[in-house]
């Protein structure tokens, strides 16, 4: 099975067009507005498959002369969760792109500790599951996230 990561050297610029081609799709089909702020706060989390805090990608837009205040990243960032365009990875307080075709509501995460990059496993037999224990139990499930965390390829080979 080929890795989940994609390759460092990669070109990000199809991955970016991807994603916002995506995401157009899914705010107009939501009935959302999808203005320049939620498009650059994604373009930056797409700059390298890492995830990043909302203070990062400050940074990140500081670097390359779009400035946004905290305020309006954290904006950008909840229409981009609503649409499931973004994920949280709670463990490390950040924000990772979703890299699916479908908006997955249940995924789950593969978090390298040693660069940070974050690859998704979009499992439906995994999210079905969770999904069910959750109703078995009683449980209204709002929202479900596994974090794997580990070493990517490129890592367990250094």
């Amino acid at each position: 099975m080929p890795s989940l990561f994609p390759d460092i050297t990669h070109q990000h610029n199809a991955c970016i067009e991807s994603a916002k081609t995506r995401a157009f799709k899914l705010a107009e089909d939501a009935g959302k507005k999808f203005g320049a702020n939620q498009v650059r706060v994604l373009e930056a989390l797409l700059q390298d498959h890492r995830a990043a805090s909302a203070y990062e990608i400050v940074e990140r837009m500081a670097e390359s002369g779009k400035r946004l205040q905290p305020v309006q990243v954290y904006r950008a960032l909840d229409t981009l969760m609503e649409l499931g365009l973004v994920h949280r990875v709670q463990s490390i307080n950040a924000y990772v792109a979703c890299t699916t075709e479908d908006a997955c509501h249940n995924p789950q995460l593969l978090f390298c500790s040693s660069c940070k990059r974050v690859a998704e496993l979009a499992n439906n037999t995994i999210s079905a599951l969770i999904s069910k224990t959750a109703k078995q139990s009683q449980f209204k499930l709002e929202y479900g996230l596994v974090e794997l965390v580990g070493l990517c390829p490129d890592c367990t080979d250094a």
